[in-house]
């Protein structure tokens, strides 16, 4: 069934607008006969245009998705006009129209059904040729797992009219849409052609499922477990297909964000920890769930690194520990994908920093589940259909186990437990394991301590790491901070310019008159570190740091007052 449907749909016509979502499908199959068969009376679920206004049009597809009267889809026919006699009553001509007329019509109501209808709804196209060189126009709009709106009312299809949802009827419909699962839904303008073989195959070997991974594909088939199927059989105005689900598109799709434009995972890596901190913009990950999980736990594995905490003892063999747990961080990511609101445009978060990790995702906490439950492990899936799966693939625990156990983890490694935040996004800070050893305080610091920082051919050097180099800068202001930085690459003249440049600098800093001592951090050429420290040095004590490359922290390396100047 999967490759006869593939082949069926290879005639599909499609064109694209923003974030790359499919704008329509056109579906070139449906033939004079068959239009004749569903033309044989209006009803609840076909209406004939003989030209058709697009916003009227757009307004009866959206009362069409509301499917008030249950009957799964309806269909609009444009080039059909009405003939009424005593003795035939009404029944419908074609007529058709010119092919541009109809190529027009076919844009503009696609326009209206993503600008004036909320949500935007994808509907999709029939033309049917005639002899004479015309075209009927077909739009039909299967039923919706939401309540869609027009120009910010809503409308329903009683019978062959399409009128204004009372308040009970909206009442209604609301109650009876509001327990579907969004993303079990058939994915709007997708078929079995946007799924990615080769995730196809990996999720059946991963699932062992017998036979050929095509068999996923087929209608109605139940794969493991309780996890629903991948596809769902459709009615059109002409046969039924078989499409994929949403949550088919995030598991096996080729691009899902082309159709759930907020599916992939912008990641970005902070030097400090703060968003003012310079950033290593890692990208953004697209691809199904399963490749998103795999690539950036890949980068995160890299964050987790081990340290060394020298305030154990050496036989407790404790020394050597993760900054975080891989364990923890995957499921914190994993909960963060399926319980996400694909609804959104917006995608799903990674920020890493110095001390932490931030996972966040658009919709807020999952259907109203409170911080303390979540923590007891409550589980309550925003998609159920999707998590289903995410079990059976071990990706997430079944029993709500996984948010206690990388609380637990977490709290066991760095001592703290990771911080929850719910508003209109849900946010996860996972705080990284800073061994004592890192907070040696090395020099006593006079209070009037001025803090130069000088970095030559490199970037500038981390204020974080300085503020955890010593106790005495961890609350470093920029009225005792005065830095200097020449990124460049220091070649040729250019050693003279930035001598001089250098030397006013530093004679600006020793005359400070606030400062009664100076720190020096400094990064670049070798032969330039014993030259500042001779130029600063004289009249105010300096002490000169050097980068412990093992611990991450800089350390005193020597001090420079008028006593040592005078003894030597």
């Amino acid at each position: 069934m999967a490759s006869a449907l593939c082949s069926l749909w290879a005639h599909s016509a499609r064109r694209k607008i923003d974030h790359g979502i499919e704008c329509f499908v056109s579906l070139n199959f449906m033939t004079l006969s068959e239009l004749e068969l569903l033309l044989k009376n209006e009803s609840n679920t076909v209406d004939w245009k003989a030209t058709g206004d697009p916003e009227k049009i757009a307004k009866t597809l959206a009362a069409y998705a509301n499917d008030y009267e249950q009957v799964g889809s309806g269909s609009v026919v444009c080039g059909v006009e009405e003939s009424k006699s005593p003795q035939d009553g009404t029944r419908a001509v074609v007529a058709g129209l010119s092919r541009g007329t109809v190529e027009t019509l076919q844009n503009r109501i696609f326009e209206i059904a993503r600008s004036l209808v909320y949500p935007p709804i994808a509907p999709r196209f029939d033309r049917v040729a005639l002899d004479d060189g015309k075209e009927v126009l077909l739009v039909w709009a299967a039923a919706s797992s939401d309540i869609h709106s027009f120009r910010s009312e809503i409308f329903i299809r009683l019978g062959d009219k399409v009128t204004k949802a009372t308040v009970s009827q909206i009442a209604e419909l609301s109650l009876r849409k509001q327990h579907l699962d969004w993303l079990a839904q058939p994915c709007p303008g997708a078929t079995t052609d946007d799924l990615d073989l080769f995730a196809l195959e990996d999720l059946a070997r991963r699932l062992r499922v017998s036979g050929t991974p095509s068999t996923l594909l087929d209608a109605g088939a139940r794969i493991v477990g309780s996890a629903l199927p991948l596809t769902s059989q459709v009615e059109t105005p002409a046969r039924k297909l078989v499409v994929p689900n949403r949550f088919a598109i995030l598991l096996v799709g080729s691009q899902p964000h082309r159709f759930l434009p907020g599916a992939f995972i912008s990641l970005t890596r902070f030097r400090g920890t703060t968003r003012a901190d310079e950033t290593f913009v890692l990208g953004d990950v697209f691809g199904p769930i399963p490749y998103l999980v795999e690539k950036v736990m890949g980068v995160l594995e890299t964050e987790a690194a081990f340290v060394t905490d020298k305030s154990e003892d050496f036989q407790s063999g404790r020394q050597n520990k993760r900054r975080y747990s891989m364990q923890a961080l995957q499921e914190i990511l994993v909960n963060s994908l399926a319980h996400r609101d694909y609804r959104s445009d917006l995608s799903t978060k990674v920020s890493v920093f110095a001390d932490r990790i931030e996972f966040e995702n658009p919709g807020g906490a999952p259907l109203g589940v409170t911080m303390d439950e979540l923590k007891k492990g409550t589980t309550r899936w925003r998609n159920p259909s999707l998590a289903r799966y995410l079990f059976e693939l071990g990706l997430a625990q079944e029993r709500g186990t996984g948010i206690p156990r990388a609380v637990q983890e977490t709290i066991a490694l760095s001592g703290s437990e990771p911080t929850f935040e719910v508003g209109e996004w849900f946010k996860v800070t996972v705080p990284a394991h800073n061994p004592p050893v890192l907070r040696s305080e090395g020099e006593p610091v006079n209070p009037s301590s001025g803090v130069m920082v000088i970095s030559i051919g490199y970037g500038t050097i981390e204020l974080d790491i300085i503020r955890r180099s010593h106790a005495a800068f961890r609350d470093l202001g920029e009225d005792r901070l005065r830095t200097y930085n020449y990124s460049g690459v220091v070649t040729g003249e250019e050693w003279q310019v930035v001598l001089r440049d250098l030397r006013a600098w530093l004679r600006e800093c020793v005359e400070l008159p606030s400062f009664k001592e100076l720190h020096l951090f400094y990064r670049g050429p070798v032969a330039f570190g014993p030259l500042i420290g001779a130029i600063a040095s004289g009249r105010k004590p300096l002490v000169v740091y050097y980068f412990d490359e093992d611990e991450g922290v800089y350390r005193s390396a020597y001090r420079i007052d008028r006593k040592l100047l005078q003894a030597k």
